[in-house]
């Protein structure tokens, strides 16, 4: 379970997201790691986020992105001829746009989860990324990637902006939007289009970053707030004794037209600091 972000400003993108694992074995949950990796920089210009499945059989989706990464060490698969080098590689602008990077990462994780001994449902989103870098035409995208199945779509762009979050997003749907309008959706509960009007004026009208510290600092309110839902809440009435699936570390990617830069990527220690899983956070 995850709660990832993307949002798009002018001047670029920014990803966040949490750093927790859980364990599900029917009505037993249990936390299984607050360090778990879900941020991701592919080379200097492109930043991706996961959410969804944490394990392709026995691999975690960060074991699995770092064979994709390797995969584009080799010219032949990047269509650049003779070149030795990944950085080489990657500043050839027609094999490093973001559009190209989210096929290829789609081809390679939707062929993943086709060799798993796992058993993933076509009909069922598996697992997903949102995928933020720039093409030729110089306009930065945020592309949502769905397995199984490898369907992209584009959800914002630096010249539109906005924002778009995945995971566990009922607590900022409900902040930013007054409704779940997805738990309704599962209720079974329609109202007439009449209320549904009415309904949507709760709405709030989120100014749209103007900067990239504006983006930085939206993203993380999004996470931060839904890791704290969950930690001073029991689920809800409709689902009670829910297990607090977004927690750790909130991590914060920002990519621009030149580079990727991380503003938080805690470091590996000797050893973690007690506490973390119960919902302290930095």
């Amino acid at each position: 379970m995850t709660i990832a972000v993307a949002v798009a400003a002018p001047d670029g993108m920014v990803l966040a997201a949490d750093s927790r694992s859980t364990h599900s074995d029917g009505d037993h949950h249990r936390i299984a790691t607050d360090t778990a990796v879900k941020l991701f920089a592919i080379g200097d210009r492109v930043g991706v986020a996961t959410f969804g499945r944490a394990f392709i059989d026995d691999r975690t989706i960060a074991g699995v992105m770092d064979e994709f990464v390797a995969s584009l060490e080799n010219p032949k698969d990047l269509g650049v001829g003779k070149v030795s080098r990944f950085k080489a590689a990657i500043t050839q602008p027609e094999n490093f746009e973001v559009t190209h990077i989210a096929e290829r990462l789609g081809n390679f994780f939707d062929q993943r989860m086709q060799d798993a001994v796992d058993v993933f449902d076509d009909d069922k989103l598996e697992l997903g990324f949102l995928v933020a870098g720039y093409d030729a035409d110089g306009v930065g995208r945020v592309i949502e990637l769905q397995l199984p199945n490898a369907t992209t779509f584009e959800r914002a762009t630096t010249v539109t902006r906005g924002s778009v979050r995945r995971g566990l997003t009922d607590a900022a749907d409900r902040l930013l939007w007054g409704v779940d309008w997805e738990l309704l959706s599962e209720l079974g509960v329609d109202f007439p289009e009449e209320t549904k009007i009415v309904l949507r004026q709760l709405e709030y009208a989120v100014l749209h970053p103007l900067s990239m510290q504006d983006a930085i600092d939206f993203a993380t309110f999004v996470v931060r707030t839904t890791i704290d839902m969950q930690r001073f809440s029991d689920g809800t009435a409709a689902a009670p004794k829910g297990v607090p699936g977004c927690g750790g570390h909130v991590r914060v990617l920002a990519v621009n037209r030149q580079q990727t830069n991380w503003i938080h990527d805690p470091a590996l220690t000797v050893v973690a600091r007690a506490g973390l899983a119960e919902g302290t956070y930095s």
